[in-house]
């Protein structure tokens, strides 16, 4: 039906054109898809920007991009162009945050039905038993997304000293001090950040007694056959046992656990 109306007000459905280039979704905010187009002109194509992580609702979308479509018309009429004229319209490919609260319910049901693969439980297992062989029996928890593909969120926040002053005032809520250990999740740890994992534990020097993380625990041997995603359920259940839990509201990983 939607098809049939769209044909008769004369409207036409154009096949998507391949990628010239794979946009670079180390910044999201920035990866506009790169088309093959060689009948359209860059002054025919309208991007419409900041829409990375606004948790927008979709009728706000589409009245932007109606707004910005009919002024993009109005200039190509006052170019010269003729009001015929294709215009393009060009978003941001990954993660536009598009508001479904509606159906989180449905969503939880959904993931109380998976279950964790046995290695990596046993491996959880095993973190929680060698903090605990080691004096940490109770500890607080946190997911640092300080890696280089969390920067448009520290540019989002006004810079990354106020994304890690803000990490800093949700510690302090939460009752994290130097009385507590802490246990990280860091996508740092997988990638072999050195210096910038030095950074992050000096970082954490006010906020815990020690710092404790999976890779204290597990041999370099049981981890490097996994994918980062299967490093991630590690963390995700050992900090599932976290006494108190500090996050970040736009990752997934910490929307979950809490």
């Amino acid at each position: 039906m939607q098809l049939i109306v769209l044909f008769a007000t004369g409207m036409k459905i154009y096949k998507t054109a391949p990628y010239d280039s794979f946009p670079d979704c180390m910044h999201p905010q920035d990866a506009f898809p790169r088309y093959t187009m060689p009948a359209i002109h860059k002054d025919q194509i309208v991007r419409l920007g900041d829409t990375y992580l606004q948790s927008m609702h979709t009728w706000y979308i589409w009245d932007r991009a109606a707004e910005k479509i009919l002024a993009k018309h109005k200039e190509l009429l006052a170019a010269g162009y003729p009001p015929n004229t294709t215009i393009v319209l060009d978003l941001p490919c990954p993660f536009l945050s598009i508001m479904t609260l509606t159906c989180m319910e449905a969503a939880q049901e959904a993931a109380t039905a998976l279950k964790f693969n046995r290695t990596i439980v046993q491996m959880a297992r095993t973190v929680i038993n060698g903090m605990k062989q080691a004096g940490v029996a109770r500890y607080n928890g946190a997911h640092l997304r300080l890696e280089k593909d969390a920067v448009d969120w520290a540019r989002i926040l006004g810079g990354f000293e106020k994304y890690l002053a803000e990490y800093a005032r949700q510690f302090a809520a939460a009752g994290f001090s130097r009385r507590k250990d802490l246990y990280i999740a860091s996508g740092l740890l997988s990638y072999n950040a050195s210096k910038e994992m030095k950074d992050m534990l000096k970082f954490l020097e006010p906020h815990s007694r020690s710092v404790q993380y999976k890779e204290l625990y597990l041999s370099h041997d049981m981890l490097h056959h996994l994918n980062p995603e299967q490093e991630a359920l590690i963390d995700f259940l050992v900090l599932a046992n976290s006494d108190n839990f500090v996050g970040l509201g736009s990752s997934t990983f910490s929307v979950y656990l809490r």
